[in-house]
């Protein structure tokens, strides 16, 4: 058996073993100047990150609410990573964040 090296290979490993494939998406459900939602489209967590704008000017995102989807055997923690990272490339691409 191959040695584990990294955290990521053990988190692909756990993430494979109950269901959630790296190439699952996300959405956007809304978008404002101050808010990004964001909703994994097969287990339906939805994410909130707001616009945090640091006291050097530097506009960044912070992780809000999150809701869980209960009706799905994945919980939100293990996609939260994954969400925060599209919603993060997504703005960026809109002009909401450095």
């Amino acid at each position: 058996m191959a040695q584990i090296e990294t955290r990521a290979d053990i988190f692909g490993m756990f993430v494979g073993s109950v269901g959630v494939e790296p190439a699952d998406e996300f959405t956007i459900e809304s978008r404002t100047s101050e808010v990004i939602k964001v909703r994994h489209v097969a287990h339906r967590h939805r994410f909130t990150f707001r616009v945090l704008i640091q006291p050097s000017g530097l506009r960044i995102l912070r992780c809000g609410p999150i809701q869980d989807n209960e009706a799905t055997d994945v919980p939100a923690a293990l996609l939260r990573k994954q969400a925060r990272s599209f919603a993060e490339r997504e703005a960026r691409k809109a002009g909401l964040i450095d």
